[in-house]
């Protein structure tokens, strides 16, 4: 850190002046033993303010920490910070923070939209007597390694097109695919193609049945979760204001909480809630329609890999599968990545006949990158390692079309590899009226782990996570008992691993020309592992891995069944013990997904996750607005007031106070007619509402002991005195 802000020391006030207006100079790093003479607040200036303006010099891009020393006398009990830049709208004017009695820990704000700035203006506003003293220095930021790590992840997309001209050798016009060893007919459940194709179409009907059922209502019987709130909200405010809560106009990635909120989930809801208004239903659809499109993308995958028939048995895996459908009946952001992924290879492998499809190839794959930010530093592997994979098995040629294809999806990452330069202090903030590519507030590369002994830990975490509990504890990614794949899944998993690993070895002994596709799947799977050593396992965070799971399971099923066919002597018909051992799979998946279809749509199942999401909140809003109440103090998550509030984003980043402006996670203190936090610790007032969840216990004894009138609505208590 440097200690040299700007040139001159603090002018001294003098006079019973409103404010006073400086050049800010050397400014002290340590509290003084007395504040500087003249710079304080007595009677006279009591609730006003002292505003210290940078109206003569240049401040460099960067982040500032200024601290605010004060000395209470009398009642002086209040201080807010708030700084102005003409240059940087995405405070619309102020940003406001609430300054306790400072030890000289200090508050920080960042001047990132140009390489310099003019005319910054820091207001303290304050009320009550006390001595005051300012100082501040740049912060030289400093830099996580595993921000390295994100940064090498998205060079890996230039690397590709290195790889791609060099192995671009010949042209050929009449390229034939070679043949892959994986495809065989050891499994055959029909004659024909038509027989295939409707048991397709009838498993995707059922599949997208079990999607669509009461979407709006289940989960949380109409209410949404905070996440999806958010990305809803975020949805809405775009949609109307053209801003997010943050008033970036069309981000990149949404600052949402202060630590970001990935955005094409967000993008994918404006069209829904133009149409239906923003409710749980609008912001669910999206997902849903993704959720349902995955179906027939992963079956030409399979299809791909192998035959009809162990397209059937992946397509019926994943459309019984419970975290497949769990993720397509709520608005969670990352939960779009495996779809996207599934659609950028079901097109790379229709490239290898119709070389045109490499183009909605990589755009999908490219559209993958704004879905979840903690799979960034995985996802060009997987992309890469399976497109050079293919070239090199010449079952994509390397031609001007690829050329171009990974160069739209360069083109479609570099907003998000700027994103990461800016948030690792190599850019400065890109703020356009068409395009805004922020700085966060915290830039949670951190969380990432690079020690051996973390990640040996985490990797433990995720294989527990994902093969013997299959649950994280959450309530909204998995139903208890049933898991992500049910109990008999991990069996299969393990079956086609041995038997992926095998074709795999069986092809490199074998001639150049030979592919097996379902190399594909297990660099997929190799790759997610890493991805789960680098970050802390909940059910969100490793669902990259889930697809390439899925396949092991149809892989392990079609193995075992056509194993049953090995078993029979020869001359003897092989087909009745397959069909047999074929049924009683289907049978075993089949009760299991019924069972979790009728578990995930009860009453007993929703009435104990209910809680999660906010059933009845919009009721005891709309009560609060009719009694007129301009004191509304909610003890809740306020993505959630923004969500069934519709609040306008101008009218709540002008109106919002945040607690600490530097958190990882923002907790506003306030917010148009709304106080956030615990009340328990003041008097109720009269013409005062006071909203609450039905758990929260002590906010509802606080409610009792001041003889409260309270209503509860739903998961949450609206109280006031009677």
């Amino acid at each position: 850190m440097s200690a040299v802000l700007l040139s001159k020391p603090l002018v001294t006030y003098e006079g019973a002046a409103d404010s006073l207006t400086s050049e800010l100079g050397i400014l002290l790093p340590e509290f003084p033993d007395h504040p500087q003479e003249g710079i304080y607040a007595d009677n006279s200036l009591s609730d006003s303010s002292i505003g210290i303006t940078t109206d003569s010099h240049t401040l460099p891009a960067g982040s500032y920490n200024i601290t605010v020393y004060y000395i209470a006398e009398s009642n002086m009990n209040t201080l807010t910070l708030r700084t102005s830049d003409t240059y940087h709208p995405v405070v619309s004017g102020y940003d406001h923070i609430s300054i306790p009695k400072s030890d000289g820990s200090g508050y920080s704000f960042a001047i990132n939209s140009l390489t310099s700035l003019k005319d910054l203006t820091v207001t303290l506003d304050f009320e009550g007597d006390g001595y005051i003293y300012v100082t501040g220095y740049k912060i030289e930021g400093t830099r996580h390694l595993s921000s390295h790590i994100i940064e090498a992840a998205f060079l890996i997309l230039v690397m590709i097109n290195i790889v791609v001209i060099f192995l671009c050798k010949h042209s050929s016009k009449d390229h034939i695919p070679p043949k892959d060893i994986s495809k065989d007919n050891s499994v055959s459940f029909f004659n024909n193609t038509r027989s295939y194709d409707i048991a397709a179409l009838i498993i995707i009907i059922i599949g997208a049945l079990v999607r669509m059922i009461q979407l709006g209502y289940i989960p949380g019987w109409g209410g949404v979760a905070q996440d999806e709130a958010f990305a809803g909200y975020e949805a809405y405010s775009l949609l109307h204001y053209g801003i997010d809560s943050h008033g970036y106009h069309m981000p990149v990635y949404l600052e949402a909480w202060g630590s970001g909120m990935n955005a094409l989930a967000t993008y994918l809801e404006i069209p829904f809630i133009k149409l239906l208004g923003l409710n749980s239903l609008s912001i669910r659809i999206p997902h849903m329609i993704i959720g349902i499109l995955i179906l027939p993308a992963f079956y030409g995958c399979c299809k791909a890999a192998r035959n009809e028939s162990f397209g059937l048995i992946g397509l019926f895996i994943l459309a019984i599968s419970p975290w497949n459908i769990i993720a397509s009946r709520w608005g969670l952001e990352a939960n779009l990545l495996p779809a996207f992924l599934v659609f950028g290879m079901y097109y790379m492998l229709k490239a290898a006949k119709n070389r045109y499809m490499i183009y909605p190839s990589m755009i999908c794959y490219g559209l993958s990158l704004y879905c979840y930010a903690a799979a960034w530093p995985v996802i060009p592997l997987i992309i890469g390692c399976s497109l050079i994979y293919l070239i090199i098995k010449r079952y994509i040629y390397p031609d001007k079309h690829l050329f171009i294809a990974i160069l739209i999806l360069g083109i479609i990452a570099s907003p998000l590899l700027l994103f990461v330069l800016i948030n690792t202090d190599h850019l400065v903030e890109i703020v356009t009226p068409l395009i805004s590519i922020p700085r966060l507030t915290v830039f949670r590369s951190s969380e990432v782990a690079l020690t051996p002994s973390v990640m040996m830990q985490r990797l433990c975490e995720m294989f527990n996570m994902l093969f013997i509990t299959q649950d994280d504890g959450l309530g909204v990614n998995a139903v208890p008992g049933y898991g992500l794949y049910y109990i008999i899944g991990p069996i299969f998993i393990v079956i086609g691993l041995i038997a992926s690993v095998y074709k795999i070895f069986k092809s490199t002994v074998t001639k150049n020309d030979i592919v097996s596709l379902n190399t594909l799947f297990i660099i997929w799977f190799i790759w997610c592992l890493l991805h789960g050593c680098l970050v802390e396992s909940d059910l969100t965070r490793i669902n990259v891995i889930y697809v390439p799971l899925t396949y092991l399971i149809a892989e392990g099923i079609y193995t075992v069944i056509a194993l049953t066919g090995t078993l029979i002597r020869p001359g003897t018909n092989i087909r009745l013990p397959m069909i047999t051992a074929s049924a009683i799979i289907t049978v075993l998946f089949a009760i299991c997904f019924v069972k979790f279809e009728i578990t995930y749509m009860s009453d007993d199942y929703n009435t104990d996750n209910v809680m999660r999401y906010d059933h009845g909140l919009a009721k005891c809003l709309e009560e609060a607005h009719e009694l007129g109440s301009e004191d509304i103090n909610i003890n809740i998550l306020y993505p959630l007031i923004l969500f069934e509030d519709k609040i306008p984003a101008p009218y709540y980043i002008d109106s919002v106070i945040y607690k600490d402006v530097h958190a990882a996670f923002l907790e506003p203190e306030s917010f148009g007619d709304y106080n956030v936090g615990s009340f328990t610790d003041t008097p109720p007032q009269v013409d005062s509402v006071y909203i609450c969840k039905a758990n929260d216990t002590e906010s509802i004894a606080y409610f009792t002991d001041n003889n409260m009138q309270q209503t509860q609505y739903g998961t949450y208590i609206i109280a006031l005195i009677e």
